[in-house]
């Protein structure tokens, strides 16, 4: 009741805190090599929950990939498409990582699979690219928040340069 008020009310403020947490969570992740296994799990948990978060305060759109569809533009359909293969990417890493997990899900002792460890390797660099271009789709949208003006102001030169920016980035 009072939290979901609280959380929804200012949470125009705590999205772009919220994804520059996740990007820096994403890069944290990714240096399971350099912190250990103990610490990835521990960081990947913390992601979860911020893609959970993530998802609660942008419930409109995640409900936009359920039918009936009413925009059948182009873009519209790539955003759909693009969010449902982050969703699926983002249930794999769970349940990959969950199956290789040592430490943080070690009281579930499920045993050990040998299509696991292949299947996380693979969705985490896959979710590398598509959360690039999420990003990418969104660009107008979060530059918008974090700063005053929007970004088609600047022009579709502008913006799909922008895009290509986010999109090389996670490449």
């Amino acid at each position: 009741g009072c939290v979901h008020l609280i959380i929804k009310k200012g949470s125009a403020a705590l999205k772009p805190v919220l994804d520059a947490a996740l990007a820096l969570a994403l890069v944290a992740t990714l240096g399971w090599h350099l912190s250990g296994n103990l610490w990835h799990e521990y960081i990947a948990a913390v992601f979860l929950s911020g893609v959970l978060w993530h998802l609660y305060l942008n419930f409109a759109a995640l409900r936009q990939l359920l039918p009936p569809w009413r925009s059948p533009r182009p873009a519209v359909i790539l955003r759909r498409v693009l969010n449902l293969l982050l969703l699926l990417n983002i249930l794999a890493l769970l349940l990959s990582g969950i199956t290789l997990s040592r430490h943080l899900f070690d009281f579930l002792q499920l045993p050990r699979q040998s299509w696991a460890q292949p299947v996380h390797q693979a969705a985490a660099a896959w979710f590398i690219l598509l959360s690039g271009a999420h990003l990418g789709l969104n660009a107008s949208f979060i530059g918008s928040k974090l700063i005053s003006v929007r970004l088609q102001d600047l022009g579709k030169k502008h913006l799909q340069k922008l895009r290509l920016l986010a999109f090389s980035l996670a490449l």
